[in-house]
């Protein structure tokens, strides 16, 4: 009897014989026994997939506990952002214009991890394994997750409304993400709009006539007293007052107090008794 499978289930199929991966391939079979058309001339067919499916869950339970070692990522730079990308996207692109490094590949299987320069500072970026339709079932899915709670920004490149309807299917947990294309060529505005989600500003602080050049990284809201706690422990205590410079300032070296909150870019200097 014949089978008379339909368009979507050849497409699962085409994704089956594709896919590199026991997670790719657990996902294909999924589809395929969710599009094959239930009928008597299907029914051998129903239970060669259900048979490749029992082995692979076989397969992934044992990697599942290999792979249960503590997973820690070391915190780096003013701020950490997250790439996701489609599998057969163009993630890994927009992700070397972003660091200055140069392209040579898709990234679909690793985590890697490069610096991204944005004016006086740098933002830790890791490049993530590439998104499939099943990737929440699969074995590197929790450390994915691991990563996306730590990063302060996620950015979703998508080029296409079905390529970003399979990151929100796989990840639909709330994140702070921002939405790109792969040919996204306006680098430093996409830099600008990452660090604007990061919640962060930069405070450059002044002593006498120099200003330092590294600026100092706190949350957006912080005021004088959360520079000067972090700049050292004493400075509270001591503290006399502060000058400022820039956008917080209502003008240039204005004189405020502890609690005086602070904006991007500002330049401060701090007198103690």
């Amino acid at each position: 009897m014949p089978t008379n499978v339909g368009p979507e289930y050849l497409a699962a199929e085409s994704k089956y014989h594709q896919a590199r991966t026991p997670e790719e391939k657990f996902a294909a079979l999924k589809e395929m026994l969710a599009t094959v058309p239930k009928h008597k001339g299907t029914e051998k067919l129903q239970l060669q997939i259900k048979r490749k499916l029992a082995e692979l869950k076989k397969e992934l339970a044992k990697k599942s506990k290999k792979a249960k070692k503590a997973f820690a990522i070391k915190k780096e730079g003013a701020a950490t952002v997250s790439f996701l990308g489609v599998l057969g996207g163009k993630k890994s692109f927009l992700f070397a214009n972003l660091t200055g490094s140069k392209y040579e590949s898709e990234n679909n299987y690793e985590i890697v991890m490069k610096m991204i320069p944005y004016e006086n500072v740098w933002l830790q970026g890791f490049d993530l394994p590439a998104v499939y339709s099943g990737f929440s079932q699969s074995n590197s899915y929790g450390q994915i997750v691991s990563i996306l709670q730590i990063s302060d920004v996620i950015v979703f490149v998508a080029d296409s409304e079905e390529e970003l309807d399979l990151l929100k299917k796989e990840f639909p947990q709330p994140l702070k993400q921002i939405i790109a294309t792969s040919s996204d060529q306006d680098v430093a505005k996409l830099k600008e709009l990452i660090w604007s989600k990061c919640d962060k500003i930069r405070v450059q602080t002044k002593t006498g006539s120099k200003i330092a050049e590294k600026p100092i990284v706190l949350k957006k809201g912080s005021t004088i007293k959360d520079l000067a706690e972090k700049i050292h422990h004493d400075f509270v205590k001591k503290f006399k007052y502060a000058k400022v410079w820039g956008a917080s300032a209502k003008f240039p070296g204005q004189n405020v107090g502890l609690t005086h909150v602070l904006a991007d870019k500002d330049v401060v200097e701090i007198f103690i008794k």
